[in-house]
């Protein structure tokens, strides 16, 4: 989708690639979406100075242990997001414009009878994008 650099998080080395990528600055923002917990712990610990956590996949009732000292030394902010108020419209209206080709974002397509293959897929995560079912 037009990033300039993947890295993997299932290798042993991605948060000293993201550092050396950074320049050992880490990241101004990070939107974290998947609720993981290793996810979370880790956007603490790659967050630069003045950075900003956006917290919105659903982790309700999970307890994450962070080093919160790395977010005050950093001035770190964590904000969490539940909700898009007015965004659908203008992402809408952003897709409709065909700035970006959004199109590659589906991975996979099934029809609906496979959907126990579909979820099989989507649910690797790693190998996958948005997997669609068709009716």
């Amino acid at each position: 989708m037009g990033a300039e650099t993947i890295v993997d998080p299932t290798k042993d080395d991605w948060k000293a690639q993201i550092m050396e990528l950074t320049e050992g600055l880490g990241f101004t923002l990070i939107v974290e979406c998947s609720g993981n917990q290793n996810a979370i712990a880790s956007s603490v610990e790659l967050i630069a100075v003045d950075g900003r956590i956006v917290l919105t996949g659903q982790s309700m009732g999970v307890k994450v242990p962070v080093e919160l000292g790395k977010l005050i030394w950093t001035h770190g902010r964590i904000v969490g997001s539940c909700d898009s108020p007015g965004h659908w419209p203008k992402a809408i209206a952003y897709i409709g414009r065909k700035r970006a080709d959004v199109t590659r974002i589906i991975t996979h397509r099934f029809p609906l009878g496979q959907a126990p293959a579909a979820f099989e897929v989507a649910l690797k995560g790693v190998e996958s994008g948005k997997v669609v079912l068709d009716i």
